[in-house]
């Protein structure tokens, strides 16, 4: 699958097992990780070393890469879930991220135009992410490319391990 737009930029399903798509997604989640809509700092480098074989071997992973002729310039993990309310699979956004030169340019929507046509492919009842309350922006962008909060506020809580 691929997605073109009047740029040239071009999106891609990316196949981890290749070396160029590898390297790409671990420069973009390490940029993405030392920009502060990240944690503002690097990747460790066991985690960097670890993220690939991870990846790979997670069955329902489904990795975008956007590209600007050969740079890779944004990038979106996903993994498909499953709904029991709908009994379907559900399309869920873990990492979206653009690098910071590239952003306002509709790279954003190339990736979710590509996640919506896997998750369609695979009869998805919908694609869900998680937006952090202190990016406004961020969530004005989702809103006009037709998220909306479903109604029920819910935290997300976790037990680190």
């Amino acid at each position: 699958m691929q997605v073109q737009d009047s740029h040239n930029f071009r999106v891609i399903k990316a196949d981890l097992h290749q070396d160029i798509y590898a390297n790409a997604v671990l420069k973009l989640v390490d940029a993405y990780a030392r920009d502060p809509l990240g944690k503002g700092e690097p990747l460790d480098s066991s985690v960097l070393a670890r993220l690939i074989p991870g990846l790979q071997e997670h069955p329902a992973c489904r990795t975008f890469l956007c590209f600007d002729a050969n740079q890779a310039i944004g990038l979106a993990v996903c993994f498909i879930g499953f709904s029991t309310f709908i009994a379907k699979p559900v399309m869920y956004i873990h990492d979206l991220a653009v690098l910071s030169d590239w952003r306002s340019q509709g790279i954003s929507q190339l990736l979710l135009d590509a996640i919506e046509q896997e998750a369609r492919s695979l009869n998805c009842c919908k694609i869900a992410l998680e937006i952090r309350e202190d990016h406004p922006a961020i969530q004005k962008i989702y809103t006009s490319l037709g998220f909306v909060e479903p109604g029920l506020r819910h935290c997300f809580w976790q037990k680190v391990l």
